[in-house]
């Protein structure tokens, strides 16, 4: 609360008196004046703390009679905003929710692609999420697709190899079994076990081979689901 003041003012006599050489001036408010009972006028005599002193002059005046202090409201201070949500994705702190399946912010952390990017894969329908509400759900076969679009987008490979790679990725590569690598050579993608029917493709190649690691990646999704990463 910050104090403001009002001031009232009321009338008076400013009078100078005299006696002898000494020459005095005292104001006093016509309240005042009429208590005393008798007009104060020019060349009459009165009494100040007993002394008699003579009414030289009396001029009309106005005094600050009294000072009012009041109280009004501060103003209210503007909150301020609140801190923004931290939403750089944390794998260590991204957590399995309760169904089994991952969220798109837990996706976002494993396979580091960004939201914008998984949400444009899901309206392509190249990984179609799965809706509760508001939110998205992955489960694990369509976890380890965007794994695996992520890790190629990451090598520059053109999105209509992607999407031929993506089809024929099914449940049955989730469960245990040789290395499986995806080989992508001339153009085409090719799911293969093993070591030597890799080296046997890349010998075969005349371009050459780029090689994903479908094993690692099958790894990092199970881990993810068991919470030992998410």
């Amino acid at each position: 609360m910050s104090p403001t003041l009002s001031r009232e003012s009321q009338q008076a006599k400013r009078i100078t008196l005299k006696r002898g050489r000494e020459t005095r001036t005292v104001v006093i408010s016509n309240e005042n004046l009429r208590d005393l009972g008798t007009p104060v006028l020019v060349g009459k005599d009165v009494k100040i703390d007993g002394k008699p002193w003579s009414v030289w002059d009396v001029q009309d005046v106005s005094i600050l009679a009294r000072i009012q202090i009041a109280q009004r409201p501060a103003p209210t201070p503007k909150a301020s905003p609140p801190n923004p949500p931290n939403t750089t994705p944390n794998p260590r702190k991204a957590s399995l929710n309760g169904e089994g399946r991952l969220r798109s912010r837990q996706m976002v952390a494993l396979s580091g692609a960004s939201t914008r990017q998984i949400q444009w894969w899901h309206e392509h329908k190249i990984v179609i999420a799965h809706h509760e509400g508001h939110a998205n759900y992955y489960d694990r076969i369509d976890a380890l697709k965007i794994l695996v679009i992520a890790s190629l987008r990451r090598k520059h490979v053109c999105l209509k190899i992607i999407r031929a790679a993506v089809r024929q990725i099914s449940a049955e590569f989730l469960e245990p079994q040789q290395d499986t690598f995806l080989v992508l050579s001339g153009g085409r993608p090719l799911f293969v076990q093993g070591a030597s029917t890799v080296l046997r493709a890349a010998q075969s190649s005349k371009d050459g081979i780029q090689l994903l690691s479908i094993s690692e990646l099958v790894e990092k999704v199970n881990a993810a689901y068991q919470g030992a990463l998410l």
